[in-house]
Order: C-alpha cells, then structure tokens, then sequence
C-alpha cells in the first residue's frame, strides 16, 4: 500500500516560472499543471487523510441477489487522488465467496482527442478522462483502494442482504464497520445558561457546569459545550439548549421569569431544575419549582430506566448521586421539556460533597450522569456547525 512517505517521493520541488517569449511546449504545460496538482493532491492527503468524504453507502439489491448498489460519493485515496461517483453504480459479486471486501480505486482514461459534434478537429485537445474501478477481492489480498464494505459470504448461490445490527452483522451480510470516513465532522453545539436563584447563591454557582463542559468537549469531539453563568430570568434565553436553573433557599419568581421560562420551553428549549441541598432550607427550592411547573402546565413523572438518560452514552441502573453522597437522587422529567433533580450537581461537578473524602467512583458517576444529560439536551436542541 503506497503511503505518505512514497508520495512525497514523486512531488516535484520545481514550478514553472513564466517569461515573456518563453516556448510553451508540451512537456512545459505538463510540467506546470503537475506542480499545481501534485500540491492539492498533497494537501488532500497530509490534511485530511485518504478515506470516503461523503456517500458511497453500499446497499443490497431489492430484492437481494448476488448484486449491490454504491450510492453517489466523493473520496480521497492513498495517493490524494480525487474519487468522484456521479451516478448509483450496480456492482455483481458473482461467485465470489469467503471474506470479501468490496473495494473502490482511482482510474484514469487514456489520454484522447475530445470530438466535437462528432469530429475530431485538427489540433484539438488531449482529454484524461478520471474514472474509478469496483471490485470485490479477499480480505487479505492488498489493495491501495478504499475499503467500500466487507461481506462473509457462505455460498455463491446466497443473496448479499443488509443487516439490521450495524455492530455485529451476520453472514452474507453487508459490513460497512471499516469503512474510513474523513472530511469536515458536523459538531452539535450546545449552549447553557446557569441561572443561580435564591437568597443563599453562592458566588461560585454554575462552576461545577462549567467543569462538566470541560469533560464533555474533551471526551465528545462531536458536540461542543459553552457554558453562560450568572444569567438572569428576566433575559432572552431562547436561543439556549438548556437552563440550568439552580434554586438556593427560599425565593420566588417574578412574572417576568415566569414568561422567560415559557418562551424558552416553546422554544425547544431543555429546563433542567436543580437544588442546593447546601443550604439549610433546600425544600422551599423544590416548593418554588413545583408551584412554577404547575403554572406552567407542566406535570413531572419519575424518569424511567429505559429513557436515554439511563443509557446514552453512558449506562446507569440509578441515577448518579448528588452531593449528598449517601444514596441515589431522584430525576423526574415533564414531556420531555423540564428535567427535575434534587442532587445538585453543580456542587459534585466541581468535586464538593457533603462527605469528607469524595470517592473517586462517586465523582466519576456524576460526571458520566452529566454526559448523559448534555447528550439528550443536543439531542433536542442543538446548533449544527462544521
């Protein structure tokens, strides 16, 4: 298989310096495109990597047959060369048999006279037609093409199928597993406001959400946490992914955050209610939230273990605790909208706990717990970016 190393082998270090009277042969028009096309075939592959940028799906026939279909896509190979399928192409495995690889390759024309209206006029243009090439080998037969899809097949007379289970397809069914994506990922963007309410907020609240960012953009390339403290009720927060509101003692909501709150929700966005258990009077928080939720409409039911909370990315049997530390917290959730906790979790997130020593699996949970909350919130409401 050709590499970095081979290719910087054959890049030309001389560019074609124009001058007035110069002959422009053959040779030096050659000589001066290579150059540019050298580069951006280097630039292609030093910067981004050889593999599928976009498409170039590979689907059974319906019905299944010995045949399949590689759907339109662009690719970069080994060497940077540019792979273009215009067009769905219909690819027949035959008798083939065994593991199998599907594999894509660049391909090129030999150069030829472009006709026009049928005639090929004197003096008229060499033309390299770019093309590719498919073709199903063994899996331990070398390629320098590109891996489309795997496939065990039993039997040349079994039908190529599709699977259902991306992780572990069976045989005769199309694998698509190593297949290499390269190119500009989209990144889920989620912004947070922490609104800290409550005669007892401390200063410092909203740190620990912002440390719980930190891990996620470090843990997630595909989604990126800005994190907003100290934000009012009484601003626009429509265009967030979540409020973290976090209730401190006792206090009461003004008609002007009641209708921030109620233009967020219709918004899409995810109101997540916290309490400070820190505080002496931690249950008028949760009075405050329950008289809220109620003018609002919102009825709250304990979240169940098969929501994606418990699950995605991270699994969980409880919910993590808070910083209480001494048992599970509770979550409930309303239509989707308002996620309730009683742990505080911005005290955890940031490493404080009522407990002397934290244990380290303790911080971990919460931290893992927080994943899972940022992943259903982007999942609702996200700004997609490249």
């Amino acid at each position: 298989m050709a590499t970095k190393s081979d290719f910087l082998t054959t890049v030309s270090m001389g560019r074609v310096k124009p001058t007035d009277g110069m002959a422009v042969t053959a040779d030096v028009w050659e000589r001066a495109h290579s150059y540019h096309l050298q580069r951006a075939r280097l630039h292609a592959l030093a910067s981004h990597g050889s593999g599928i940028v976009a498409g170039l799906e590979v689907q059974p026939s319906d019905p299944a047959d010995s045949s399949v279909y590689v759907l339109p896509g662009y690719a970069i190979d080994y060497l940077g060369r540019e792979i273009i399928v215009a067009q769905p192409v219909s690819f027949d495995l035959g008798t083939a048999v065994g593991n199998l690889k599907l594999v894509l390759s660049y391909g090129e024309g030999e150069p030829k006279p472009e006709p026009v209206n049928g005639r090929v006029e004197e003096g008229a243009p060499y033309i390299v037609q770019e093309a590719f090439t498919i073709e199903v080998i063994n899996m331990d037969q070398p390629s320098t093409g590109l891996v489309l899809a795997t496939i065990n097949r039993t039997a040349k007379s079994e039908p190529v199928i599709g699977t259902d289970d991306g992780q572990q397809p069976g045989s005769n069914s199309l694998d698509c597993r190593m297949v290499r994506r390269i190119g500009a990922a989209k990144v889920r963007r989620v912004r947070v406001a922490v609104v800290a309410i409550g005669p007892d907020a401390p200063q410092d609240a909203g740190d620990g959400m912002v440390r719980l960012a930190k891990i996620c953009n470090g843990h997630w390339p595909g989604i990126s946490v800005t994190v907003d403290s100290h934000k009012n009720l009484d601003t626009t927060l429509t265009g967030y992914s979540m409020i973290y509101l976090i209730g401190h003692g006792d206090f009461g909501l003004s008609s002007e955050a009641m209708t921030a709150i109620y233009n967020a929700l219709q918004a899409g966005v995810t109101v997540v209610l916290d309490r400070s258990v820190r505080v002496a009077d931690y249950e008028a928080a949760g009075k405050t939230f329950d008289e809220m939720l109620q003018a609002l409409g919102v009825e709250l039911a304990q979240v169940p273990t098969s929501h994606e909370l418990f699950s995605i990315p991270n699994l969980f049997a409880e919910v993590a605790r808070g910083y209480d530390g001494t048992q599970a917290a509770t979550a409930r959730v309303g239509d989707g909208r308002v996620i309730a906790f009683d742990a505080d979790y911005d005290a955890i997130w940031r490493g404080l706990s009522r407990q002397q020593a934290v244990p380290r699996e303790h911080l971990r949970s919460a931290h893992e717990w927080g994943e899972n909350l940022i992943h259903y919130v982007a999942g609702r409401k996200a700004e997609w970016e490249l």
